[in-house]
């Protein structure tokens, strides 16, 4: 427990502080939660399609940041629990044609929920060396 400090913080706000400090990031952000349906059917009702279309604007804003307070070399693991595209592989495209530090995706996996199970989406993003 001694590695580990927390704050309370808003991730879609830049913190200079936080630059080039971390090997690991990770960015488990705000979603739709269409993967999880199957365990909170709640979601159908209250879903509304105007916030969901303003997700990933919000995620890209977070993993930028997260992007920039990994070390180069480091690694920033985005995380959702969504099935949406949106919110998943077009947030990490926008990030890579924007931002040079990008580097190179490690791993991208999208989970099927099956049998009761929930989905969900990641992408681990290795940041470049310069």
């Amino acid at each position: 427990t001694d590695i580990i400090e927390t704050q309370l913080m808003d991730a879609a706000r830049y913190n200079s502080e936080l630059e080039d400090q971390y090997d690991f990031v990770l960015a488990d952000v705000p979603c739709s939660g269409l993967g999880v349906m199957s365990t909170k059917p709640e979601i159908s009702l209250r879903t509304d399609m105007d916030n969901i279309k303003k997700l990933p604007e919000l995620q890209l804003s977070i993993l930028r940041n997260a992007v920039r307070y990994a070390k180069p070399g480091g690694r920033i693991c985005y995380s959702t629990c969504t099935l949406n595209k949106a919110e998943n592989e077009e947030v990490i495209a926008a990030l890579a044609a924007e931002d040079p530090t990008f580097g190179c995706i490690v791993e991208m996996n999208t989970i099927l929920p099956y049998n009761n199970t929930i989905g969900f989406y990641y992408c681990i993003i290795e940041k470049s060396m310069r």
